[in-house]
């Protein structure tokens, strides 16, 4: 394939066109890390350097020893007994440092490729699945003990996929469990930047985006910082997926059974993301 278009070494046709499963078969060490460092590594995993593989499985052990860990261990769950479930588990990155903390531990992912992956780079994980083609997750409801999922909802290019990926998390999510997920939103109930004044309304292919931006004071007015509204239509791509309010997160939340228990920003992500925190009602 040839991809004209450069952003440094990896084309926009690569990140905003291709699927899951086509990155996945041409560069899938960097449509996970998304750093120039793994823009020449290719697709097949025996040619991929031991420094590379060294920095992906570190960035797997930081997001679950920050992001992760601690909700798990505040809840009190026996690793013997606990299941986590990541969506979206990619080549096992995060699952590798799941399951070396002594969890039991699946996963779900759309590209048949990265699982494969998965399975020659992590072994000791096999409980994996592929995601249904309607968007199911092959797994009975109430199996997970916790729930997980970390850069996959801000890359799903439709509305109503990413509405079935939140309800299919909630669904395989035990009563009482608990559900961590990493998202991009356009609105935060906190004020600074760059979450203040953004609004998004969804439609399936593509988004409103209203915000405030700011303008040079020339009048030099203190304390004054003049503002205009700004609205975008965004187009929802396989890279660039559906800005999400955090209102509109915490409602598809309700209707999965599971009551929004916290928000945090992630400032691995250049403050540009938040983690939420959520726990299943034992009465669904």
């Amino acid at each position: 394939m040839n991809f004209p278009r450069k952003v440094g070494h990896v084309s926009r046709e690569f990140t905003d066109q291709l699927t899951w499963e086509e990155k996945a078969r041409l560069n899938p060490l960097w449509a996970v890390m998304s750093v120039d460092e793994f823009a020449q590594a290719g697709s097949d995993p025996s040619s991929w350097e031991p420094e590379q593989l060294a920095l992906f499985f570190q960035k797997g052990r930081m997001l679950f020893e920050v992001f992760l860990r601690p909700a798990l261990e505040r809840a009190g769950l026996d690793p013997e007994r606990t299941l986590l479930l990541e969506y979206g588990s990619g080549m096992g990155r995060i699952l590798q440092a799941v399951r070396k903390a002594g969890y039991r531990c699946a996963g779900v992912d759309i590209s048949r490729t990265m699982l494969d992956h998965s399975r020659e780079l992590v072994p000791d994980v096999r409980d994996l699945h592929l995601l249904g083609p309607d968007g199911r997750v092959p797994l009975p409801d109430g199996v997970a003990d916790y729930v997980y999922s970390y850069a996959v909802l801000q890359h799903i290019p439709h509305t109503s996929l990413l509405q079935r990926a939140i309800r299919e998390m909630c669904r395989v999510l035990k009563p009482g469990g608990l559900l961590r997920i990493q998202f991009q939103p356009g609105s935060m109930p906190f004020g600074s930047r760059p979450y203040a004044g953004v609004r998004a309304i969804n439609f399936e292919h593509r988004s409103l985006v209203f915000r405030w931006a700011r303008l040079q004071n020339r009048w030099r007015v203190p304390g004054w910082i003049p503002r205009m509204p700004v609205v975008r239509l965004q187009r929802h791509n396989h890279w660039s997926g559906v800005p999400l309010r955090w209102q509109t997160m915490r409602d598809l939340l309700r209707a999965g059974g599971v009551r929004l228990l916290s928000l945090e920003r992630d400032p691995v992500a250049d403050w540009n993301s938040v983690w939420l925190l959520g726990k299943k009602d034992l009465s669904v």
